[in-house]
């Protein structure tokens, strides 16, 4: 145990110390805990054989969201940081489809949580992520035949492949990205956010744009690849299109 000499006075969570006053390190860390707001800290991991699974869908209110890939066989799921209250964390495969949630029970008030979910490289018939106000990233290497991803405030960035993809925000931003490896069909719908949708390997694009405020630019080059019918609106927000 290390003892600590205070000198002039602190005050902390309306406690006063110093005067020369030795204090240890239990009392500091209990000085912060309490400036914390008695969080906790959380670090869970879960996993599951890829093989078993098909489908994966992600429900996240308030934790930021980070989905990668890896040369594991395995699905895995790991939730880290610290929270108030009670924190459900829930990972159940159900025919084959793999349903990650996390949920506060008492409300979640200095929450610092993210949810980091590492999928092996393969084709997965859907991904599916739902978030309130926690952004949301996927990243390269990550393949679905179909992504869904719904947001009310937190910023998406995404790299993912996909034959068809959905994304619906309320006021986040989407930065968009896509390496295309067989015709692709997309729907990107926000309230207030700017979008920024970059297209590799796309020779031809039926598009259509639609902002009431902001500004839409495309800058789109025709390359060779695929075909890609795209439908982008917002209400406020920018559309840039490379």
């Amino acid at each position: 145990m290390i003892n600590v000499q205070i000198g002039n006075n602190v005050t902390i969570n309306n406690i006063t110390i110093g005067n020369g006053q030795v204090v240890n390190e239990a009392f500091i860390d209990n000085l912060n805990n309490m400036q914390k707001g008695q969080n906790k800290k959380i670090n869970e991991r879960k996993l599951e054989d890829a093989r078993k699974v098909e489908s994966i869908i992600i429900n996240s209110t308030f934790v930021k969201v980070d989905v990668s890939v890896s040369d594991s066989q395995n699905v895995e799921a790991h939730l880290y940081g610290y929270a108030s209250g009670d924190i459900k964390f829930d990972f159940r495969l159900v025919n084959k489809q793999l349903q990650i949630s996390v949920k506060s029970l008492e409300g979640c008030y200095n929450c610092n949580l993210n949810l980091d979910v590492i999928i092996p490289k393969k084709l997965f018939e859907s991904i599916t992520v739902e978030s309130g106000t926690a952004d949301i990233t996927l990243h390269k290497g990550v393949v679905t035949d179909s992504l869904e991803v719904t947001t009310k405030a937190g910023k998406l960035e995404t790299q993912a492949t996909f034959t068809q993809a959905s994304i619906t925000t309320l006021s986040g931003d989407v930065d968009f990205y896509i390496d295309a490896t067989k015709n692709i069909k997309v729907q990107i719908n926000t309230m207030s956010g700017d979008v920024s949708a970059k297209f590799n390997h796309i020779r031809h694009m039926n598009i259509s744009t639609r902002s009431k405020s902001g500004d839409v630019v495309n800058y789109h080059k025709t390359e060779n690849g695929y075909v890609a019918n795209v439908q982008i609106s917002t209400m406020s927000g920018d559309i840039r299109i490379r």
